[in-house]
């Protein structure tokens, strides 16, 4: 399966970043929340390797994932790599 992308703003960081979708792959909009793993990519807006406690609330951020969509409330992805615009 294909990547697939969303770009948002973060809202709350926790075990999960919750996120407001402002444009993305499929039409997914709203709240979301994100998952991050040990293979979970992170990286500024120049392409550098950063750390997840480098991210705030406030930054708009691009998450790539596998376009596959937990369906819970709020929805649920898997990210493969998030990076800050």
């Amino acid at each position: 399966m294909n990547n697939s992308k969303m770009t948002a703003k973060i809202i709350a960081i926790g075990d999960k970043i919750e996120v407001e979708v402002i444009e993305g792959d499929y039409g997914v909009s709203g709240a979301f929340w994100i998952i991050t793993g040990p293979d979970t990519q992170f990286l500024d807006s120049e392409g550098n390797k950063i750390t997840h406690s480098s991210l705030n609330a406030n930054d708009v951020i691009e998450i790539e994932y596998s376009g596959q969509v937990m369906m819970s409330y709020p929805p649920q992805v898997y990210a493969k790599a998030i990076t800050i615009k």
